[in-house]
């Protein structure tokens, strides 16, 4: 930076996978700049999707009415962590948020109450995919060696493959 001038501004590249909890296999995946927000990947996600899909696990981030939506579509059960200050709606396609944020305050709204919801929601399965990223991570290394988005896209892509194919060995 002393030598050349200011540092240019670097971007990333964000990886949104979905897995089959009983295999650990990515069954879905897409790959975007660091520009775009997750929940606006998740409906491409679900339409992808196979159709034997019945329950999705995702973390707060995913907390969307169109999110929960984009489910409620493909007749998939949602199993999204509510916001810590979410309210109930009477939206269409709300029906599980609201019966978890009722659940978590009937436990008391605190943070004890949302360890209930996950444990009796099996919330647990969502670590899955961080468990996907972590193997990863492990054989490939963190970092992309392309330099194009398309070529980046396709790394990447590759890498799920390969971590697939090592999975079903």
């Amino acid at each position: 930076v002393k030598i050349h001038g200011s540092e240019k501004r670097r971007g990333w590249v964000k990886l949104h996978i979905g897995i089959d909890a009983k295999t650990q296999e990515i069954i879905v995946m897409e790959v975007t700049d660091d520009k775009e927000a997750d929940s606006t990947v998740f409906p491409k996600l679900i339409d992808r999707a196979p159709k034997t899909v019945r329950k999705a696990f995702a973390d707060g981030a995913y907390d969307r009415a169109h999110c929960r939506k984009a489910l409620l579509n493909r007749g998939i059960q949602d199993c999204i962590h509510p916001r810590r200050k979410g309210k109930v709606r009477a939206e269409e396609g709300l029906k599980e948020r609201n019966t978890a944020l009722q659940i978590i305050r009937g436990f008391g709204g605190d943070e004890e109450a949302f360890d209930l919801w996950k444990k009796l929601a099996g919330y647990h399965k969502r670590s899955l995919v961080e468990t996907a990223f972590s193997r990863l991570k492990r054989l490939f290394g963190e970092r992309l060696s392309n330099k194009t988005f398309s070529n980046l896209e396709d790394e990447t892509i590759f890498r799920c493959h390969v971590l697939n194919r090592m999975n079903a060995a």
